[in-house]
């Protein structure tokens, strides 16, 4: 005979059954839960809740900040300062952002890209003549983005049925002071900046078309992974799966007439 103790474990027993096996039920609850304001325990994380340092920290390592409801109310605590919420624009002064990340990419599926055109070291360009930017890329559906005026980091990260990035890439061009340059450079100083919004042809290439301003050398910087909302393109281990290639591209100048 039940007393209300094991009726109540059973209960609970009954809905842990439910919630491990997928159906009606747990359709109907996954789709209520994407419009619900608050969070189903089934997507908490209970590692969020320790700090990292264990019983033997390595030196130098700080805590992590710990939240024990998946810092759902992160950017609370900023409002206060007069930080808003990035709520899809971009925000030049700062803004605190609370959308997931989303799907991390599983390390065999990392992006990868390399410059079909210009090679590295090549000095056919000419300064101020149009040229043809080329990227191969591979394990990326290129050719998706959104609105970055009202979706900036607006969603959370996707990947296909396969497990592959959704997403679209930037070229930059900045220029190099010297070929023995140590200064970082100025991310508001670039020369040249497009999304390339196509799709990939059937050789995983994309390409635009840029100028070379620099009068003597120019630097296409970096080639970045942005997925389609956008945002950093977010991996197992995205530092070393960063997929932007510097190299050192010679231009050549022009001559003027009459020399």
């Amino acid at each position: 005979m039940f007393n209300k103790a094991s009726l109540f474990s059973a209960l609970v027993l009954t809905a842990s059954f439910v919630h491990a096996r997928p159906g009606p039920t747990w359709v109907r609850r996954q789709e209520n839960a994407q419009s619900s304001l608050t969070l189903d325990p089934a997507v908490i994380s209970q590692g969020l809740a320790q700090d990292g340092q264990g019983n033997t920290p390595d030196p130098g390592q700080v805590r992590s900040e710990t939240s024990t409801n998946n810092f759902i109310n992160h950017c609370l605590k900023f409002l206060d300062q007069g930080v808003p919420l990035t709520d899809g624009k971009q925000i030049t002064g700062g803004s605190c952002n609370q959308t997931p990340m989303g799907r991390i990419i599983s390390l065999d599926k990392a992006p990868r890209c390399k410059f079909v055109f210009p090679k590295n070291g090549d000095d056919s360009i000419v300064e101020n003549t149009a040229f043809t930017v080329q990227m191969r890329m591979v394990n990326m559906v290129a050719g998706n983005f959104v609105n970055a005026q009202a979706n900036y980091y607006a969603a959370p990260q996707q990947v296909d049925g396969n497990g592959i990035l959704i997403g679209h890439s930037h070229i930059v061009i900045e220029p190099l002071p010297s070929l023995d340059s140590t200064e970082p450079l100025d991310p508001l100083a670039f020369k040249f900046f497009k999304g390339l919004n196509d799709p990939a042809d059937g050789q995983g290439i994309l390409e635009d078309r840029g100028d070379c301003w620099s009068p003597q050398r120019c630097l296409p910087h970096v080639f970045h992974q942005y997925c389609g909302q956008p945002s950093t393109c977010i991996g197992f281990k995205c530092p070393t799966w960063s997929t932007g290639r510097l190299f050192l591209l010679y231009c050549k100048r022009k001559r003027r007439a009459g020399k």
